[in-house]
């Protein structure tokens, strides 16, 4: 497994702060947990995020 360092300047304590409220649900149904599109959704939540730290591709669906 890499190892990344990451520094948090301001800026990007900001832009995590907005991933958070953009895709972070404040609460999940057994519904939700039947739903699909939950896989999709926290697929892109976590694309968006390794972009926010410059990363790369490191999870498994990034890789196809």
């Amino acid at each position: 497994m890499p190892f990344y360092t990451i520094w948090l300047d301001d800026a990007l304590h900001d832009a995590l702060t907005a991933w958070v409220t953009r895709h972070y649900r404040d609460r999940l149904t057994p519904g939700d947990l039947a739903d699909p599109a939950l896989l999709d959704e926290g697929r892109r939540a976590l694309d968006e995020l390794s972009r926010l730290l410059r990363i790369g591709n490191v999870y498994p669906f990034q890789m196809v």
